[in-house]
């Protein structure tokens, strides 16, 4: 039969266990540091600071208010005036929070 000898490195199996066990203590620390109330109360205020407003709805698809009456003439307006359309274009910035291309409305 074929050589059936193997070599196990011990000193690396060591050295990850105990990287994976300080990693996960570190883990421990932050999930621990987040839960603590102040600091979602000081996270919290310094995230409102920095928000900001990307859109109304009713002024970006010209309707009174965001019942499903408007937002289907929304809509009926989109698939008639097509994927080029203002309104469309809109429609893709404001789905992907700004952050979609523009051209593709988010497709790759």
């Amino acid at each position: 039969k074929g050589n059936t000898n193997r070599t196990v490195n011990v000193s690396s199996l060591d050295a990850d266990v105990k990287h994976n066990k300080a990693l996960t203590n570190q883990i421990g620390l932050i999930k621990d540091y987040v839960r603590d109330p102040s600091f979602t109360k000081h996270y919290t205020a310094f995230l409102a600071k920095k928000w900001q407003l990307l859109y109304k709805a009713t002024q970006a698809f010209s309707i009174p208010r965001l019942s499903k009456d408007y937002m289907f003439e929304a809509f009926t307006t989109m698939v008639q005036d097509g994927a080029n359309s203002s309104m469309f274009g809109d429609y893709c910035s404001h789905s992907t929070l700004g952050h979609g291309d523009e051209a593709g409305c988010g497709e790759d």
